[in-house]
């Protein structure tokens, strides 16, 4: 046999185990979009989301602003409290959306000296909340 017939034997074989993988292998489709139902009072010029963004800082301090505001807090870390002082302002924040109506984000970013241990407790602390989150990088 000529090394070109097997070559196209082995490209043969590798298509009918591609194939058998295929086939014995489970989809699922893990997509989900939310559309927009026809009934519903709210248009999407009176929908408004609060969008707070949390920097954290390499002393494991964090510098918190509210977009569209002039509010900007830092919590400083001199007694380790400053995670525990940044879940009340954020469930505050939560709950004062939740009676408006409106969405809340956190944004989460991080300097290049931060540990990323910090930046992984503000995610859990935001998870543990139920906030939805996003990371800035």
């Amino acid at each position: 046999m000529t090394s070109g017939g097997l070559i196209i034997r082995l490209i043969d074989v590798v298509l009918i185990i591609l194939l058998g993988f295929l086939n014995i292998s489970d989809f699922i489709l893990k997509a989900q979009i939310k559309l927009d139902s026809g009934n519903t009072q709210e248009t999407r010029a009176d929908y408004k989301s609060r969008i707070f963004f949390v920097r954290v800082l390499p002393d494991a301090s964090f510098d918190v602003e509210e977009y569209g505001t002039e509010t900007r807090l830092l919590f400083s870390n001199e007694d380790g409290t400053s995670l525990v002082e940044l879940e009340k302002l954020l469930i505050k924040a939560q709950t004062e959306s939740e009676e408006k109506n409106t969405e809340m984000i956190v944004v989460i970013s991080s300097d290049g000296e931060t540990k990323i241990q910090y930046t992984i407790d503000v995610l859990d602390l935001c998870e543990k909340n139920k906030i939805p989150r996003s990371i800035s990088y």
